[in-house]
């Protein structure tokens, strides 16, 4: 999976930035080719992650708000699993 150009900051540089999610729910994030380049998180990494931005007080719109809600309200076994 990967970003869109638009999803990065003005501070961003990496060559090739991507994301991969696995089944037991890790997520490598890499910014570039290669595995000297990937930043592997736990679940419990990615939440602290969201929760952190989310209490820094950064404005999501409310259609973006709503998905989010959304997706928090379904069971794990609505959600496909590649």
């Amino acid at each position: 999976m990967s970003w869109d150009h638009g999803d990065f900051s003005k501070q961003h540089n990496a060559s090739a930035a991507s994301y991969t999610i696995h089944r037991n729910g890790a997520i490598d994030i890499n910014q570039g080719k290669g595995p000297e380049t990937k930043i592997g998180v736990q679940p419990w990494g990615m939440y602290k992650l969201i929760k952190e931005w989310l209490d820094s007080g950064h404005p999501l719109t409310r259609a973006q708000k709503d998905e989010l809600i959304e997706l928090l309200h379904k069971e794990p076994a609505d959600f496909l699993v590649e």
